[in-house]
C-alpha cells in the first residue's frame, strides 16, 4: 500500500496528534526544502533583502515569526554572531545544530569549556534562519512549550536555557546585558514598561506552616515566581528551602533562599522612594517590611512584609499578604491583599520610618 501525504492532509483536523505528526515532519525536512516551498508558493516571496543583518532587522524578522519578545532573539543574533559578523553554518546566526557546515565550537560541560566539532544548519537567509529559531524554540513545537509562554524579556532569556538552548551558565544574564544595553541607546525599541507588574499574588493565610509570621516569606516568593516563573508552584515551595536555612523572619534565611534559586539579592535599611521606582522600571518587584500596626502618626509593631508591585503619582501598588491594611489606624479591613494601592501619605511614615532613605526592603 502506498501511503500518500496528501491523504493526510486531506483529513487534518488540527487534532493533538496531528499536530505532533506534521510538527515531527517538519522536523525531518530540511529548513532549505521548505524555504523553497515557501517562495514557490506565498504570494509574497522571501528574499534575503527582506531583513537586513542588524539588530532593527533580525527585530522585524523575529516579530514577523511569532517572536512574543522579539529583542530576546536580536540579543541572541548579537550573542551569537557578534553582531552578524560570524556565523556557524551559512546565514545560520543562533548556532542552530544539525546538518549543514561542520565547525569547532566552545561548549561548558561539567563545570568546564571544552572544543567539539559540531554540524550547524546551513540557511539560505537571515530571515529563514529566524524563523527556525522562532518556530522550534519561540513557539510550542510538538510537546514542547515555547519561551513565549515566558512573562517578561528576562524570564524568556532565563527560559531558555533552562529549556537547553545554551549550555554557557550566564548565557541569559549576557543575553539581559546586551538588552538591557541595546534598548537604553537612541533608535532602539524598548519594551512598553508594566507598571504596575503582574506578579502573581500569594497570601500567607494558607501557607502550610506558621501562616500568621510568613509574610517574608511570602512576600520574596512572590518576587521569585516574577523574576523566575518555574523556580517555584507557590510560596510554600519557597518556605520550605527557607527553613532550611533559619527562621522566616531572617533575612539572611530570605537571602540563602534566594540565592538557592539562583536569584543574587541583598536586604538594606536605607530603601527610598526612588530606589523603589527604580527596581519597578527594571522589572523587579521589591518585598518590603513595614510597621503595620498602631496610628499612622505614631505607627508600632514587629513589622510585616508585603511585596511592592509598582507606582504611581499618588502610591504604591501592592500585594499585601495578609490582606488590605487600613494604614490610617493600623487594621486590616479584609483578607485579599491582592494588587492594592496604598497611598505614601499613609504607607511611607510606615515604612521610612526614620526618614526618607530608611526603608527595609530586600533588592534582587
Amino acid at each position: 500500500m502506498s501511503i500518500k501525504l496528501t491523504d493526510a492532509a486531506k483529513y487534518d483536523e488540527q487534532l493533538e496528534h496531528q499536530i505532533d505528526a506534521w510538527n515531527w515532519l517538519q522536523s525531518q525536512i530540511p529548513p532549505e526544502t521548505l524555504e523553497s516551498f515557501a517562495v514557490k508558493y506565498r504570494s509574497k516571496p522571501v528574499t534575503p533583502s527582506d531583513y537586513s543583518n542588524t539588530w532593527d532587522g533580525v527585530l522585524q524578522a523575529a516579530k514577523q515569526a511569532g517572536a512574543k519578545y522579539p529583542e530576546v532573539v536580536a540579543a541572541q543574533w548579537a550573542l551569537e554572531s557578534g553582531w552578524g559578523k560570524h556565523t556557524s553554518g551559512k546565514n545560520n546566526y543562533f548556532g542552530l545544530k544539525g546538518s549543514g557546515t561542520s565547525v569547532d565550537t566552545k561548549e561548558f560541560i561539567n563545570g568546564k569549556w571544552i572544543t567539539i566539532n559540531a554540524g550547524f544548519i546551513d540557511f539560505s537567509n537571515l530571515q529563514t534562519c529566524v524563523e527556525y529559531l522562532v518556530n522550534h524554540w519561540y513557539k510550542d513545537f510538538g510537546t514542547y512549550k515555547g519561551v513565549n509562554h515566558a512573562p517578561n524579556r528576562n524570564a524568556c532569556a532565563e527560559l531558555l536555557v533552562k529549556e537547553g538552548y545554551a549550555t554557557d551558565p550566564t548565557y541569559a544574564t549576557k543575553l539581559i546585558q546586551i538588552m538591557d544595553q541595546k534598548l537604553q541607546t537612541p533608535g532602539g525599541d524598548p519594551q512598553p514598561k508594566q507598571n504596575p507588574l503582574p506578579v502573581i499574588y500569594m497570601s500567607q493565610r494558607d501557607n502550610y506552616r506558621d501562616a500568621s509570621r510568613t509574610c517574608f516569606s511570602s512576600s520574596c516568593a512572590m518576587m521569585l515566581k516574577f523574576l523566575k516563573p518555574n523556580s517555584i508552584k507557590g510560596d510554600n515551595d519557597y518556605i520550605r528551602v527557607v527553613f532550611g536555612y533559619g527562621d522566616s523572619t531572617n533575612s539572611s534565611a530570605q537571602l540563602s533562599a534566594l540565592g538557592h534559586y539562583g536569584v543574587n539579592a541583598k536586604f538594606i535599611t536605607n530603601g527610598s522612594r526612588d530606589l523603589i521606582k527604580k527596581q519597578i522600571d527594571a522589572g523587579k518587584p521589591v518585598p518590603a517590611g513595614f510597621l503595620h500596626h498602631g496610628n499612622v502618626k505614631n505607627p508600632q509593631g514587629g513589622g510585616h512584609y508585603l511585596c511592592i508591585i509598582g507606582y504611581n503619582s499618588e502610591g504604591y501598588w501592592v500585594h499585601d499578604p495578609w490582606g488590605d491594611c487600613n494604614l490610617t489606624y493600623g487594621t486590616y479591613d479584609s483578607t485579599n491583599g491582592k494588587k492594592l494601592h496604598y497611598s505614601y501619605k499613609n504607607f511611607e511614615p510606615r515604612w521610612l520610618v526614620e526618614g526618607p532613605k530608611s526603608g527595609w526592603c530586600i533588592i534582587a
